[in-house]
Formats: structure tokens, C-alpha cells, sequence
């Protein structure tokens, strides 16, 4: 068995355009395997990947989920003192709380969680998320646009952080713990 990460979506595409894929299976965002179903990624076979008994909304003819996660807020304690951003409203709120932010994704596709913060913010109740308004919450991800550093690795997310090159981010809930509870305040 060979592995190879994190994932490389541009090695992908050069390995389907080249004829020359070395991977059987790949780790890859919910919203790009829907995307690229039948383009970069072929259609699962019912016969090897049994999805009867996965929940409807998850996966799709190319994917299955392999994890869940939640996405929470941090920000660097120092930088916002005792007042620190405790919302996604906040997340959002860059004349309140100046400073860049990082979100999942690469600048032409904002990933799960960024979404859903994004419409939070928009004052959308929790409950009626889904399904998602797709538009309101680019809408919402592009008032801040000149904020945003996007991430494409967890560990990514989390130096960040570190370095100080954002003041907060959206980041994967194992990250948050790893960074350090010390650090970093963390909400959302």
C-alpha cells in the first residue's frame, strides 16, 4: 500500500491528463469530489464501495466520507486582548477585529465550514442552513475578501496562526486542540 499527502489537487489533474493516475483512492474536499465526479474522478463502483448505508446527503457517485469534523474559530489571544472575536459574526466583523483571516479552501472554492460560518454570520439560524444558499454565503466570504488567506492543509491553517500572518481562522477541531488551548482563544 502506498500513501502519499497531503492532498495535491493540480498532481491530480496532471495525472488524469497524463494517463497516468497512481492512485486508486484519494482524500479529497466533499465540494471538489462533487465537482469533478466524472471529470478528474471516476463514478464508484456499488459492487467494491457498498453506500447503502451511508445518510442520503452524504457523499455522492464519486465519494464517500472518510471523517467528520467540526470547524472552529481561533484568533491569537495577545492581538485582541480581554475582547476577543467569539462569533462568526465577529469572524466577519473586520472593523471590530482588524487583521487577515484564514478560511478552508483555495481563493476559487471556499470549502465546507466556510460556508456555514459565512451564513452564521449572515444571521441565518442554525437550523436552516440546509440546504445551503450558496449565493448568500459567497456574498457574505466576498465582503471580506481582501481579509481572507486561504488554507489548504490543516497544518497549514495552523501556522497561520503561529507565524501571526492572520489574527484568526477558521480551523479543523483537532487542529485547534493542537495548537495549544495556551495560545490561542477559540470559539464559534
Amino acid at each position: 500500500m502506498l500513501s502519499d499527502g497531503p492532498t495535491d489537487y493540480t498532481k491530480i489533474k496532471a495525472q488524469v491528463d497524463a494517463k497516468n493516475v497512481t492512485w486508486d483512492v484519494t482524500d479529497t474536499d466533499t465540494l471538489w469530489a462533487k465537482r469533478e465526479c466524472g471529470k478528474l474522478l471516476m463514478p464508484l463502483d456499488p459492487k467494491i464501495v457498498d453506500t447503502s448505508k451511508l445518510p442520503k446527503d452524504m457523499g455522492g457517485k464519486c465519494s464517500v466520507p472518510a471523517m467528520s469534523y467540526g470547524v472552529v474559530l481561533m484568533c491569537e489571544k495577545k492581538k485582541f486582548g480581554g475582547n476577543p472575536p467569539k462569533s462568526w459574526a465577529d469572524f466577519f466583523n473586520t472593523g471590530k477585529y482588524p487583521g487577515k483571516r484564514a478560511i478552508p479552501g483555495i481563493p476559487s472554492d471556499a470549502s465546507p465550514g466556510a460556508l456555514e460560518a459565512a451564513l452564521l454570520a449572515d444571521r441565518v439560524a442554525p437550523d436552516r442552513l440546509y440546504p445551503l444558499n450558496v449565493d448568500r454565503a459567497l456574498k457574505k466570504l466576498t465582503s471580506v475578501r481582501s481579509s481572507l488567506v486561504f488554507w489548504d492543509t490543516g497544518a497549514r491553517s495552523q501556522q497561520l496562526l503561529e507565524s501571526g500572518e492572520v489574527s484568526m481562522a477558521m480551523v479543523w477541531s483537532g487542529r485547534a486542540y493542537a495548537a495549544g488551548l495556551e495560545l490561542f482563544e477559540h470559539g464559534g
